[in-house]
């Protein structure tokens, strides 16, 4: 039992239960059920030309991602602003 205590302990210390993507970067596609979650790159272009008053939408969007990894024990991972995740429980 106190083996169990002490290596949930360790756990909860070293492994992460919030994260932030970089500046520039956002969460498009949320956070999943396991803590995993993607930041993407903020698209590139004129803002005058965004897809809105009948024009075409001309930014692009800039390669790569940052992947994060948070670990919940007894919470559920949560998106808790449009950069940061964390252990909600």
């Amino acid at each position: 039992m106190l083996s169990r205590i002490l290596v949930a302990l360790a756990l909860v210390t070293t492994c992460p239960q919030r994260a932030r993507c970089p500046e520039g970067y956002d969460l498009r596609a949320g956070v999943r059920r396991t803590g995993a979650a993607s930041c993407w790159a903020h698209p590139v272009g004129d803002p005058e030309w965004d897809g809105t008053w009948q024009r075409p939408e001309r930014s692009i969007q800039p390669p790569g991602r940052v992947e994060l990894q948070i670990f919940c024990f007894d919470s559920q991972p949560v998106v808790v602003d449009d950069r940061t995740i964390a252990c909600k429980r």
